[in-house]
């Protein structure tokens, strides 16, 4: 490549040479320095307007007439023979500048060639991404209506033994509707909840893969309980772990559903459905249903065994079942030390206070006399919720020990034909028993607590970590449904 001197750089910018049209000597600039293109100014393009100018037109009168006029703007307009020679010198420019650019060697491919591939390959990756994002909102579509349909199932009356939802997108033909994956579902609206609804081949491998699925895990259970391969052909003779005195614990976690939270232990359907939760998972493995992590309940199944002789009722028996677990509160725990009336249910959770639970199942009439104040069903659960209603009503001095009330009332029955002393209640901060003052004589019954201060009296005084139901009473009536509703 030459270098430019400054003398012959402006001679290059300003010089003359050959017109490139009429390859004449002209003192023309280049018309264009990229392809070193040089016009006189005889072919140079030009716009004249055409207006005019009466300065050259020399008149010898001061009125010209109309046609004059026309003629003499037709003179200074553009002939028909130079636009005809301008077109020719164009077509002729061009192909002299395609000679021009394969003489200097500028043949190069278009921009967009250059960047053909990676357009291409962005293209590309914006098409999977759409397809990705498309099948992923399908999937979850389509793991939303099978959420649905399980929640519709256990809604059933009477409600069926039905696993655990992630076991339960497991069974093939639920894997087959849904996906395992958002990779292995296609494209379009999902069709999971019709045909889990309407298509009656779907439903019939659904009910034959459940009732499959629950035979197993009564085998599985009943292993548990001490009756591998359990068989007989009477079918009034309920499966072990069919039984009342069928109970379950997990060993890998303490966390319960609402409905096995006051008896702290599971039944064959809570066992079925049972979902470790709180649990950190390492693979998906982890969430298969094993009969391996549940052992039997022992003090649980200990204390339904002691109930049934009492009731004259037989384990085997499905109506005496039903009978049992319609029991009100009747059951006295005689291994507390001042008596604690419950119920079959509370009799599940309460059993796991003593190693060998002693009680007796007292008539309505005897019965009555421990229920001045109710027990209220889920009391101690719903209290300790982080509701805004739930903390004031927690905070509120109303709740009293059962404990000392039966203590109190078990010491006034034993004075012959005096009766308990009905003082008017006397409130208390809850913080624990203060010293009475000289010659007073014992607390009243009816001491009042704050629902913390109670808790705090009750593990104090009766050694009791755990506070449930069957331990506290209310002195005014408390609507558990209002404190939780929203």
């Amino acid at each position: 490549m030459s270098t430019f001197t400054e003398v012959s750089y402006a001679a290059f910018l300003f010089g003359g040479g050959i017109c490139e049209s009429c390859e004449k000597p002209t003192r023309a600039m280049y018309r264009s320095f990229g392809i070193r293109l040089r016009l006189c100014r005889d072919d140079a393009p030009y716009t004249e307007s055409i207006g005019l100018r009466t300065g050259i037109v020399k008149l010898e009168t001061a009125r010209t007439a109309p046609m004059i006029i026309w003629n003499d703007t037709k003179m200074l307009s553009s002939t028909p023979k130079r636009t005809w020679s301008s077109a020719k010198n164009c077509t002729t420019g061009t192909h002299c500048n395609k000679r021009l650019i394969g003489a200097t060697n500028w043949r190069m491919k278009l921009y967009f060639d250059l960047i053909a591939l990676d357009i291409d390959q962005a293209l590309l990756k914006l098409a999977e991404n759409r397809k990705r994002k498309a099948q992923e909102i399908l999937y979850t579509e389509n793991r939303n209506a099978v959420a649905q349909h399980y929640q519709r199932l256990r809604s059933k009356q009477p409600q069926p033994i039905l696993p655990s939802l992630p076991v339960f997108r497991r069974l093939p033909v639920v894997t087959m509707l849904q996906g395992s994956s958002p990779s292995t579902v296609g494209e379009g609206p999902s069709k999971v909840a019709h045909a889990l609804k309407k298509e009656k081949f779907v439903t019939d491998r659904l009910n034959e893969q459940l009732k499959a699925w629950r035979e197993q895990a009564q085998k599985d259970l009943g292993a548990v309980l001490g009756y591998p391969n359990w068989r007989t052909a009477n079918t009034k003779v309920l499966h072990p772990v069919d039984r009342i005195t069928a109970r379950f614990l997990c060993t890998v976690c303490s966390k319960m559903e609402t409905k096995y939270r006051d008896e702290e232990s599971l039944d064959f359907a809570g066992a079925c459905a049972h979902h470790c939760r709180g649990v950190k998972k390492r693979n998906k493995e982890d969430e298969v249903w094993k009969p391996e992590t549940f052992v039997k309940d022992g003090k649980a199944i200990a204390a339904l065994s002691k109930l049934l002789p009492l009731c004259t009722m037989e384990e085997t028996s499905a109506e005496d079942k039903i009978k049992v677990e319609a029991l009100s509160d009747t059951i006295l725990c005689t291994s507390c030390e001042s008596g604690i009336i419950l119920n079959p249910k509370s009799l599940i959770g309460h059993s796991h206070r003593h190693d060998d639970m002693q009680f007796r199942v007292l008539s309505p009439e005897e019965a009555a006399t421990y229920l001045e104040y109710p027990p209220v069903p889920s009391l101690v659960s719903t209290l300790g919720g982080p509701e805004r209603r739930v903390k004031a009503a927690r905070e509120r001095v109303n709740f009293g020990c059962r404990h000392c009330l039966n203590a109190h009332k078990k010491k006034a029955d034993g004075t012959e034909g005096e009766q308990p002393p009905q003082p008017p209640p006397q409130d208390a901060t809850g913080e624990g028993d203060k010293p009475l003052p000289r010659g007073r004589g014992p607390k009243k019954a009816t001491l009042k607590f704050s629902f913390n201060g109670l808790w705090s009296h009750i593990k104090e005084k009766h050694g009791i970590d755990s506070v449930r139901d069957e331990d506290v009473y209310a002195f005014e009536p408390i609507d558990l449904k209002q404190l939780t509703s929203k």
